[in-house]
């Protein structure tokens, strides 16, 4: 059930980034600051749907709410809003993304509850997996450090102790 809605945020992104790029095309049909706005937002929100999925850096921590249906179903709707409440430059291609914003926004939360106990298990394991990649990183990092201070030491010198 967890590949359905993964599947469903990368569609919202892959959507989100269409309707921008349509807006910069007909950029001269949007006459207010706020449809500018509104189209640099879409793309900074389309990323960030991205890169939770992807669990990439540090964004399931960053915006741990985006992990669970009910978080995923209000970002929805606020983008939904955000999309419907740019006031004049309101296009036809925004109806249509706002109308599919939100029936995801029902399906997530719904999903949620339906999975309760699993979406828990769901969730501490893509933690502990980007936990473990932290510490996989940070071991590495460690394990280079080691090897260039034994390289200035020289070979089969010990590191004098420091007073």
């Amino acid at each position: 059930m967890w590949l359905v809605c993964t599947i469903l945020n990368y569609v919202t992104a892959v959507l989100l980034i269409i309707c921008s790029i349509i807006r910069f095309v007909y950029i001269m049909e949007i006459e207010t600051f706020s449809g500018i706005a509104l189209t640099i937002y879409l793309i900074i929100f389309a990323v960030i749907l991205i890169c939770v999925e992807a669990s990439a850096a540090q964004f399931r921590t960053w915006f741990y709410f985006m992990n669970f249906g009910w978080g995923k179903g209000l970002a929805h709707i606020f983008i939904c809003s955000i999309v419907l409440g740019s006031g004049a430059a309101v296009l036809w291609l925004d109806i249509l993304l706002a109308i599919y914003l939100c029936v995801v926004a029902i399906w997530m939360p719904i999903i949620s509850l339906c999975y309760r106990s699993e979406e828990e298990k769901h969730v501490e394991r893509k933690l502990q997996e980007i936990e473990d990649k932290k510490n996989e990183s940070s071991d590495d990092e460690d394990d280079n450090e080691a090897e260039g201070q034994e390289n200035e030491a020289g070979p089969g010198m010990a590191e004098a102790p420091s007073n």
